[in-house]
């Protein structure tokens, strides 16, 4: 994972950290404004998870690892298949 990546990565587990301690507060104190709010932001770090989540699966492309089901894996990926020792907890890399 190259460091921007990483950093987004940090990034979204300290927003999670915060919004986790924010949505616990507005349920325990029965403060409805701060739960919309937190919902809103839940939003945004969705999103934001997304582009990291694209970036670390284009990380893991690059080196050729294949995260699939033995179904897909036996269809498209036959060599790397019959290789594969564990039926059900495979990993292949390229």
């Amino acid at each position: 994972m190259d460091q921007e990546t990483e950093q987004k990565v940090q990034q979204l587990f300290a927003q999670v950290t915060e919004a986790l301690a924010r949505a616990t507060w507005a349920l325990l104190n029965a403060d409805a404004g701060l739960g919309r709010t937190v919902v809103d932001d839940d939003r945004t770090i969705d999103a934001q998870v997304a582009s990291v989540e694209g970036a670390l699966w284009g990380d893991l492309e690059a080196l050729g690892v294949l995260f699939c089901d033995m179904d897909t894996a036996v269809r498209e990926y036959p060599e790397a298949a019959m290789r594969c020792r564990s039926p059900g907890r495979c990993v292949h890399a390229r």
